[in-house]
């Protein structure tokens, strides 16, 4: 009977040992469980951040390699004579030499008719020529879009004298004519006569107003 109780109680002695070590051993797996949860996580996000770099990576290559190619249709397109640099302005000689034989012709012709007229004085530069009697303009000639244009300051006589009687400064705007067929041309003639006229009559009013000046001097001394 003894011999009994004694194995009994060595057979439950393994049974809880045994339970014991599942226990331990549940308890151990669920401890690096949770451990193993945070690494997991992290290297999800390592390996997100990992796609996106790569993601990123090959769209800044993509679109390198686009600047590469436009950069090179850019050189090829300045190379067949495109140019997309606005400073790159042409000057008035190199507009002259891009018109037609027509319009070099209507252009050369005014200038010659405005040449025939007395005390006219030509100004040029890259933008314009000029042509002026005194500080008058009579006619300035610009080349735009390959057009030729004809710039006058026409106002009324009476209004010219009062504001140089009173010297008051005006900006006005010029009259322009482009030069699109013979017929603007003849009128750019008429137009430059005009000018010339309004010229001749500012002279005599600057005349008459000195013989004023001088009547009311020769008054004022002889009271």
């Amino acid at each position: 009977m003894q011999t009994i109780l004694i194995i009994f109680m060595i057979f439950a002695g393994v049974i809880c040992l045994g339970t014991a070590s599942l226990i331990a051993v549940d308890f151990v797996r669920e401890i690096k469980k949770k451990k193993a949860q945070p690494i997991a996580q992290q290297n999800e996000v390592i390996a997100t951040v990992a796609t996106t770099a790569v993601a990123n990576s090959v769209t800044a290559c993509a679109v390198n390699d686009n600047s590469s190619q436009a950069s090179v249709v850019a050189q090829n397109d300045s190379e067949n004579g495109v140019h997309f640099s606005a400073s790159q302005s042409q000057t008035l000689e190199e507009k002259y030499l891009a018109l037609s034989t027509e319009q070099k012709g209507w252009y050369d012709e005014i200038v010659r008719y405005v040449l025939t007229k007395e005390s006219v004085k030509r100004y040029k530069n890259n933008r314009y020529e000029e042509y002026k009697v005194g500080n008058l303009r009579i006619v300035r000639l610009t080349i735009k879009r390959n057009v030729i244009q004809c710039e006058f300051v026409l106002i009324n006589q009476d209004f010219r004298n009062y504001i140089n009687d009173n010297r008051v400064s005006v900006k006005t705007a010029p009259t322009v004519i482009k030069i699109e067929s013979p017929e603007s041309v003849n009128a750019v003639k008429n137009s430059i006569d005009i000018a010339m006229k309004a010229v001749d009559a500012e002279r005599q009013h600057k005349k008459d107003r000195q013989r004023e000046r001088r009547r009311q001097s020769n008054s004022a001394v002889n009271e």
